[in-house]
């Protein structure tokens, strides 16, 4: 009897009215226990998915595994190597201890480790920002947030050492070369696509609840499954962004790095994440309260999509991302993002604070009422107008790249509805706004 085989065939004692007990004997008397299921194929399409994922993964290795040693000296000697000093110091000491709990990713000592490099780089001190990438800190720091081990097999840890070593991260991207760094490690950036985003966002919904998981609280406000998320999106973010064009980087890197970017935005849209991250967005911004409170969360997809966008600008033709990303923009209509800022403004413009229904897509078009005289609107916070703000951007970004497919969208009678509703909306809220402030005798814009 070996354990294999979910597909075999029922044991004949089964087929004699008796059954196995939880403690595997045979138990006569028993009703006869159904077959044991057996194991459908894998569906096509997920299928697909993994080997499309498996080719962009192993595109990625490569394109990191081509670039040389002395392409990038230029790079790391930009400010200075920053080894010795009190911070290097101190990093030597954290980089021993982190080196020692990465293998035990749930252990309370890659909690604490992973916390106190978070704290001693979020100082924004450049020695010890550059400290943490030669000391092999950012190394440590960046399998803890991926999930993963020096060799990519997957060790996950607790959540809030995950996002304490997010925020380590996202410190340390700060510097043009750290960034390079975390995207030469191709599998680190893979997991934080893919895995990390995934368990992100699944701790981020209201209802997660893992009672197997014993963890300490967190120091950072909010608790780690709250500032995770949008730490994450505004590091994969930086990683998606070109280096600032003044940047010492010869031509192969620069072409090196631009591939590994264009491949990025590929396994955010391939893997799922990103239509998990819009459906996650549009539900935290189901009312106005909800949307003010996940501000920073909203304001982080937004700059995210318009960072998606930035390698197929920079090359239309060439990038890899470029038709599966476009694809997305047409079938998602633009990541749902007119439809959620409408849908707050909508809110926004209704009498008394009171929370009104959501408009359909096809009912954009029903103007709402101005409100009767003595009730005040509800009035959005600075970060629900920004990501209005944004969402208009983006579409004026979308256009610029690939207008036709801007003009194809808007050839939609719901989405061009919902879109000059949106103006509508702004321009009265600004309207409104003017009327309130006393500003309406300038003739100003």
């Amino acid at each position: 009897g070996g354990g294999g085989g979910g597909g075999g065939a029922v044991p004949a004692a089964a087929e004699a009215g008796t059954s196995r007990g939880g403690d595997g004997t045979l138990k006569k008397g028993a009703p006869a226990a159904p077959p044991p299921p057996t194991f459908e194929p894998e569906p096509e399409v997920r299928r697909k998915q993994r080997a499309r994922l498996k080719k962009v993964r192993s595109r990625m290795a490569a394109t990191a595994a081509s670039v040389r040693s002395e392409d990038l000296e230029p790079l790391w000697s930009v400010g200075g190597g920053g080894q010795g000093g009190h911070g290097g110091r101190r990093l030597a000491r954290l980089c021993a201890s982190l080196s020692e709990v990465c293998g035990q990713p749930r252990s309370d000592g890659a909690e604490a480790a992973a916390s106190e490099a978070a704290k001693l780089l979020e100082a924004g001190r450049e020695k010890e920002l550059h400290a943490a990438r030669t000391l092999g800190a950012l190394d440590a720091l960046s399998e803890l947030a991926a999930g993963i081990d020096g060799a990519g097999w997957p060790m996950p840890p607790r959540r809030s050492t995950q996002a304490a070593a997010t925020r380590a991260l996202l410190a340390a991207a700060a510097l043009p070369c750290n960034r390079v760094h975390l995207l030469l490690r191709s599998h680190v950036v893979a997991g934080l696509a893919t895995c990390t985003l995934a368990s992100a966002i699944q701790a981020a919904r209201p209802d997660a609840c893992d009672a197997s998981e014993p963890e300490p609280a967190t120091s950072g406000e909010g608790g780690g499954d709250v500032c995770l998320l949008p730490a994450l999106l505004r590091l994969l973010r930086l990683l998606i962004t070109p280096l600032p064009p003044g940047l010492a980087v010869r031509g192969e890197l620069r072409a090196a790095l631009s591939k590994l970017r264009a491949d990025l935005v590929t396994l955010l849209v391939v893997s799922g994440g990103m239509k998990s991250l819009q459906e996650h967005c549009a539900r935290r911004a189901a009312t106005l309260a909800q949307a003010t409170a996940h501000g920073a969360l909203l304001r982080q997809y937004v700059a995210l999509l318009h960072a998606l966008l930035l390698p197929v600008h920079e090359d239309p033709a060439g990038a890899s991302c470029a038709s599966v990303f476009k694809e997305f923009l047409r079938s998602s209509c633009v990541c749902g993002l007119p439809a959620l800022a409408c849908a707050m403004l909508v809110e926004a413009s209704q009498p008394g604070g009171g929370v009104a229904p959501r408009p359909t897509l096809g009912a954009a078009a029903a103007v709402t009422a101005r409100p009767p005289p003595g009730r005040a609107r509800v009035r959005p916070c600075a970060a629900v107008l920004s990501v209005c703000r944004s969402a208009v951007r983006l579409l004026a970004h979308v256009g610029s790249v690939d207008a036709p497919l801007l003009r194809g969208l808007l050839c939609g009678g719901e989405f061009k509805a919902q879109l000059l509703h949106l103006v509508h909306l702004a321009l009265d809220l600004s309207e409104d706004a003017n009327i309130r402030g006393g500003g309406g005798g300038g003739g100003g814009g």
